[in-house]
């Protein structure tokens, strides 16, 4: 009677290793999927920061705009209300 009982769980156990490997498969592909997805979205940002890099380098750059001039020291400060008159 301990034969069949013994096979019983080596069936188990070879099931038990198969279900497992390909599980193990499965998740290296999922892994390696994941992989492939994020070097294509790097590979795309660099190519994009490239032509951002060189359209700002070969666009003429504009002069800043002017600011006013600050107030000279001792000059009276005008006050800004919100009433005008």
């Amino acid at each position: 009677m301990a034969a069949p009982n013994k096979l019983s769980t080596q069936a188990r156990l070879t099931q038990r290793r198969e279900s497992q490997d390909g599980l193990v498969k499965e998740q290296k592909k999922e892994r390696q999927a994941r992989a492939d997805k994020t070097a294509r979205l790097k590979a795309l940002r660099l190519a994009k920061e490239a032509v951002d890099r060189a359209a700002t380098e070969a666009a003429p750059k504009k002069p800043a705009p002017k600011k006013k001039p600050a107030p000279k020291p001792g000059a009276p400060v005008r006050a800004k209300t919100g009433l005008r008159k």
